[in-house]
């Protein structure tokens, strides 16, 4: 009768970080997906939730009890039997001062009991005998720099310990897995090499159970570089100065969605080339200039076609949108800290050319300014409420509570005052509290929002002859107050 055995692999994992923040658990977690799938026994040992004590040099586990650490800790009583049992056994470890980090160290310093005390000679080395066979190894490790060179002295201790050259013949280093990069290769412009990373990564997992080895295009898929160097470098940089300003660190700064704050033309050209969403932009083609005042002065243009982007110094011919802005006032919106609409509206920047564009760049810029504004034109019109094509303007502010949406408007007290001028002139507000809406003739004695407006403008906004995002952005209207209360007037209001 055969009897198939199943490979039996530990996964050690020295991380610290949890809830999806460690990229070493990402990358190992992938790996042994993929060993599974091949129908490996795959434990993972996660080492920050075990007690493990520093070896301490007493020589018990060479002398009064051999092959067992004195110490009574997770390491004695679990996880050493466990690595022993173990085919093959992956240190998973993010790269600390070049090496493996402290965690791991002293996991693998405490497997030393798998030794004996003997001295002998192996070729031109002396050695200690091993009392138990040692498990395979795959050394596993991420960096935030963008050079392979920085796993050398990790490489060179792996292959010292584990290689067929090492210190012990006996042990097996069949992988060394290697991916730098790790802190910006999770940005959204890197998802399809990531995604090719990660598949690569349970690719080799699935090769090392079949055949104790990874393939070299495997590898190569692996350890593919994701971006110039240069690039890696000043987005980094960038990350770490809003760290550093924000006094926040990595982990805050991702759990609240923060964006990186440029300080130069160069860095903010970066910031939106990474935020840049090629799904959302398939259909558009334009060319934005950005002419930049104030702390930084400068010009830059960014040219998008059937999904692609290129960032450029300087000024473009014909750009479809150009945005005039003091530096610090244009950061302060793609990074959060300012409305776009608002800051437009009491003039702080201008935009000249497809204000649809300026509406857009939410969606075009997973990382960039949010500006954007509800429709104040209805594209889900109520048949049978009312006809606007035939009303004046006061007949269709007279007739918004008909079409009030009580349950949008939650708990809401608010006053909206429309200040008509045109062929039809006049002054009404729209009462809102309690889940009701009121209308009243007259002057409202404390209005959250203001609108003043042509009465034909705001007909036709009404009718959807006339957007009502660009109209605002044209200025053919104006509003003064509580401006986000403007942006939701499309879902308090059905119809208008």
């Amino acid at each position: 009768m055969l009897i198939i055995t199943k490979m039996k692999v530990s996964a050690i994992n020295s991380s610290l970080r949890k809830g999806g923040e460690s990229r070493t658990e990402l990358m190992m977690n992938h790996l042994v997906k993929g060993m599974r799938q091949a129908r490996a026994e795959v434990e993972v040992i996660n080492l920050r939730e075990k007690k493990i004590k520093y070896c301490i040099g007493c020589f018990t586990c060479m002398t009064k009890t051999p092959g067992k650490c004195i110490q009574n800790d997770d390491m004695t009583n679990e996880l050493f039997p466990k690595w022993l049992e173990s085919d093959l056994v992956i240190y998973a470890t993010p790269l600390y001062n070049y090496t493996v980090n402290a965690t791991m160290k002293a996991f693998i310093e405490r497997t030393w009991a798998v030794c004996e005390p003997f001295f002998e000679r192996r070729g031109d080395i002396t050695v200690h005998p091993l009392r138990h066979k040692y498990p395979a190894v795959v050394m596993l490790s991420v960096a935030g720099f963008p050079e392979e060179s920085v796993f050398a002295q990790l490489s060179s201790w792996a292959n010292y310990m584990f290689g067929k050259n090492g210190r012990q013949p006996e042990v097996k280093l069949v992988a060394e897995i290697y991916r730098t990069a790790s802190q910006v290769i999770t940005q959204p412009v890197y998802k399809d090499k990531l995604d090719d990373i990660l598949d690569a990564t349970r690719q080799a997992g699935r090769e090392l159970v079949e055949s104790m080895a990874i393939s070299p295009q495997t590898m190569a898929r692996i350890r593919q570089p994701i971006d110039d160097v240069q690039s890696i470098g000043a987005t980094a940089n960038m990350f770490w100065k809003s760290c550093i300003a924000e006094g926040v660190i990595p982990k805050t700064f991702e759990q609240k969605g923060m964006v990186p704050r440029p300080d130069s033309i160069e860095t903010y050209m970066t910031l939106m080339s990474l935020g840049f969403n090629s799904q959302a932009a398939a259909d558009t083609r334009a060319v934005l200039q950005f002419d930049f005042s104030g702390e930084v002065e400068g010009s830059c243009y960014f040219k998008i076609e059937k999904g692609t982007f290129k960032a450029r110094l300087g000024t473009a011919e014909n750009p479809d949108l150009t945005i005039k802005a003091p530096f610090e006032v244009w950061m302060d919106i793609i990074t959060g800290k300012a409305d776009g609409t608002q800051m437009l509206m009491e003039g702080k920047y201008q935009a000249e050319g497809d204000i649809s564009l300026l509406m857009k760049m939410g969606q075009l810029f997973s990382g960039g300014s949010d500006i954007k504004a509800e429709s104040q034109t209805e594209e889900n019109e109520k048949e049978g409420i009312m006809d606007r094509e035939s009303l004046t303007c006061r007949e269709i502010i007279t007739g918004m509570p008909t079409v009030f949406n009580a349950k949008a408007a939650g708990d809401m007290v608010a006053d909206i005052y429309y200040r008509v001028t045109g062929e039809e002139p006049g002054d009404y507000y729209l009462e809102i509290a309690n889940g009701t809406c009121t209308f009243h003739e007259g002057v409202p004695a404390s209005p959250r929002l203001t609108i003043e407006t042509p009465s034909d403008v705001w007909v036709a906004i009404s009718t959807g002859k006339l957007d009502g995002q660009q109209a605002f952005m044209e200025q053919k209207y104006k509003a003064s107050g509580d401006i986000s209360l403007l942006m939701k007037l499309n879902s308090l209001f059905s119809a208008r």
